[in-house]
């Protein structure tokens, strides 16, 4: 009983926290795909004559990670502006090897990413490395699929198809159609990233382990996870969930992909990285 009511308390400390703090929010995406724009339609019509974003065509304009504070339904925002990430091979110059560097920094230092792509360009090899950094980093992500008011009808959800499909390995992270230009659905991304940012945040009980061993495990026929007696949730940020079973070589890949979709169908967890570690009787 005492270790419940302390990891209630520690829950309640840690939402607390999650409100008082203002979101970070960093805005991703190779170069020149059009992140300045973007803040500059999330800021109020007031704010963005007082305060644009530099936006140039000319690619490499935002050398450095800039912050914009974005008010939006009584909550406060940050949004981070970063200089677009290049091919290793492409960073010749020591100005843009700096920026890169900013770049990643950003990404270490926000709460979620928010990848931006376009919808009148084909996901490339670069768009699919940088949502990877995202995931190594066990940052939320958010995926924006820009000028999506430059397709019509089918156009449009052909477009989804083809980049939900290209983003296969995180199909854990919202993809929302949006539009600088028209600002079409961008009040949208202030509650997906605010869900984001508090599935980032969750933490689950030893009593809901419990019943989801329970049900998700012992009652099918897992094999070598049918000896799994334990899960612990580790880490302060992306959640990290510890299994420990008789003999952790024998647990296959599939086995712990069936884990994860089991997890997100009963937690939720959206735009959230889950990482799933097997241990020994000897580790824990």
């Amino acid at each position: 009983m005492e270790s419940e009511e302390v990891d209630e308390n520690d829950e309640k400390l840690s939402t607390y926290n999650l409100q008082l703090s203002t979101p970070r929010i960093a805005i991703i995406g190779r170069p020149n795909v059009g992140k300045s724009s973007m803040i500059n339609a999330l800021m109020s019509d007031p704010q963005r004559q007082t305060s644009p974003k530099l936006v140039s065509d000319i690619p490499g304009t935002t050398r450095d990670a800039t912050d914009a504070r974005i008010r939006h339904a009584d909550q406060e925002f940050v949004f981070v502006d970063t200089a677009g990430l290049r091919r290793k091979a492409r960073i010749e110059k020591d100005l843009e090897g700096l920026s890169a560097l900013r770049a990643l920094q950003a990404i270490e230092d926000a709460d979620v990413c928010v990848l931006l792509v376009n919808a009148d360009e084909a996901v490339s090899n670069q768009d699919k490395k940088i949502a990877g950094a995202v995931i190594e980093r066990g940052k939320g992500l958010i995926i924006l699929i820009n000028k999506i008011d430059l397709l019509k009808g089918e156009e449009r959800a052909e477009k989804m198809i083809e980049a939900r499909r290209a983003f296969h390995f995180c199909r854990y992270a919202p993809m929302l159609p949006v539009s600088a230009k028209t600002r079409e659905n961008l009040p949208k991304l202030f509650p997906l990233a605010t869900m984001v940012r508090r599935n980032m945040a969750l933490r689950i009980s030893p009593r809901e382990f419990g019943a989801f061993l329970k049900d998700v495990i012992h009652g099918h026929p897992m094999s070598s996870l049918k000896s799994c007696k334990h899960i612990a949730q580790a880490g302060d940020t992306s959640p990290m969930f510890i299994m420990f079973v008789r003999n952790p070589k024998n647990v296959r890949v599939s086995q712990l992909r069936y884990i994860e979709n089991r997890l997100r169908e009963r937690f939720g967890l959206e735009g959230v990285p889950i990482r799933l570690v097997t241990k020994g009787p000897r580790d824990r």
